[in-house]
């Protein structure tokens, strides 16, 4: 009876939650895009049927964005598309059609079994194309495009706090793996930390130390957001991480030295910033190398340690860098050549081969889409950066192209993400692939949070 109420209790506060959310986003359907990015860091939900853990808190945001965005559709004012935000819609809707004709392509030959989770892998993929487009149609100014910015940052921080909570001991079981020691924070696996991080970690950055009217307490934030990001992405233990964050630094170096001229930040900060991430990190790695200790395995060896011994040992001829993925890449390229056109069909891979996934982006496309497949998905993502780069070139407010380019250098971390995870059907790409083709329709200028001298990191609510 005790279990009862309270089961009863919460029931009602979440339906209150979600009628005032709902009427909230009625208002201004873009709120519903603020709060599926924050969301989208927060990943604990319960194992549904079917779509197991693939329904979150993001996809009530999505959901009530459309609904808001069908009733008020007479009523929308938003500014026109422009012709390169046309142009990516339609590699994305040409991706979408490929996936469909993979799946009817091999629906025959599926076991009944099998059907419902193929169908689904197809809808997750149409899903995440629906994300972009609704970025896209929505975020039509600076200040909305700086509020979806500040709604990533504002979930970063809560995945470090649950993180470094993690890492530090006492922490919920469901915030790190129990066996291995490894940080998943609020998301499900470990390895999703680097995919939802790092894409804003230059952008927290530089927040740091812009030349705008930023008091300096949000300053003193952004700089320890930042190094907050290194210490959780240490603890899950992946060896991606270090390969990410090099070339997060040397994007943060390039991008410095470029914009330079323009005096929109602290080139001396920058330096600063610089030295201390590069000496800590490099004191950290020489600390643990110094123990003189070998790696032993997932369970006895430390999470933040392992990449580190792993790649000693494989420096010194001890062992393969990962065996079992070569293996599989190869594996993988040789049986494409037989579905080379319209792979297998989405999650056959899985039932094929008796795997999880194909741990790459491009590889899994290839044989469960074929070519045709991987070929439209990597034209979608190559117009994505070219597009972006070539309206931020266009943008005389020095802030926001210093931004944009932060978030161009995010795009550049997670396809160096998917070449060694399968992440296509994960958010992040979805998001930030909108935020940044958004940029074409903001114009060459304009006036956001920061010249007006607030960060808002609270929305208004009105």
């Amino acid at each position: 009876m005790e279990n009862a109420i309270i089961l009863l209790i919460i029931g009602l506060l979440g339906f209150s939650v979600f009628i005032f959310l709902f009427k909230w986003i009625m208002q201004e359907p873009v709120r519903g895009i603020y709060g599926a990015i924050f969301a989208s860091g927060i990943l604990i939900t319960p194992t549904l049927p079917l779509v197991r853990d693939k329904f979150a808190a993001t996809e009530v945001f999505i959901l009530m964005t459309w609904i808001a965005m069908f009733i008020k559709a007479g009523k929308s004012q938003n500014k026109p598309l422009s012709p390169d935000q046309r142009q990516v819609i339609f590699w994305g809707i040409g991706f979408i059609i490929i996936c469909v004709f993979s799946f009817l392509a091999n629906l025959f030959q599926m076991p009944n079994i099998i059907i419902p989770h193929s169908m689904l892998e197809t809808a997750v993929y149409v899903y995440g194309i629906l994300i972009f487009i609704t970025v896209l149609k929505l975020v039509d100014s600076w200040e909305k495009w700086h509020r979806c910015i500040y709604a990533w940052l504002l979930g970063a921080a809560i995945v470090c706090i649950i993180g470094l909570w993690a890492l530090k001991g006492g922490a919920p079981a469901w915030t790190y793996d129990e066996v291995t020691g490894r940080i998943s924070s609020t998301l499900k696996f470990e390895n999703q930390l680097a995919s939802f991080l790092l894409p804003i970690f230059v952008t927290s950055l530089f927040l740091a130390v812009l030349r705008s009217k930023i008091q300096t307490r949000w300053r003193i934030a952004f700089a320890v957001l930042s190094g907050a990001i290194i210490v959780v992405l240490f603890g899950t233990g992946s060896r991606t991480v270090y390969l990410m964050l090099l070339v997060c630094f040397a994007g943060f170096g390039f991008v410095a030295i470029r914009e330079k001229r323009f005096k929109a930040f602290e080139f001396a900060k920058v330096q600063a910033i610089a030295i201390v991430f590069i000496t800590s990190i490099t004191i950290f790695v020489a600390s643990v190398l110094m123990t003189g200790q070998e790696y032993k395995g997932l369970i006895e060896t430390p999470a933040y340690e392992r990449p580190i011994l792993m790649l000693a040992d494989w420096m010194k001829g001890k062992r393969q860098l990962d065996e079992g993925r070569e293996e599989l890449n190869k594996m993988v390229l040789t049986d494409s050549m037989d579905n080379i056109f319209l792979g297998i069909g989405p999650k056959l891979f899985a039932f094929t081969y008796r795997m999880n996934e194909v741990h790459n982006t491009y590889l899994g496309l290839l044989i469960e889409t074929g070519l045709f497949g991987l070929t439209i998905y990597l034209f979608w993502y190559w117009n994505v950066g070219y597009l972006s780069w070539r309206s931020l070139q266009l943008c005389k407010d020095h802030q926001n192209r210093l931004l944009g380019l932060s978030l161009l250098i995010g795009l550049v971390v997670l396809f160096i993400y998917g070449m060694f995870m399968f992440s296509v059907r994960q958010r992040y790409t979805w998001l930030l692939a909108g935020l940044l083709m958004s940029i074409p329709r903001l114009g060459s200028s304009g006036k956001g949070f920061l010249e007006k001298g607030v960060i808002k990191c609270q929305i208004e609510i009105r």
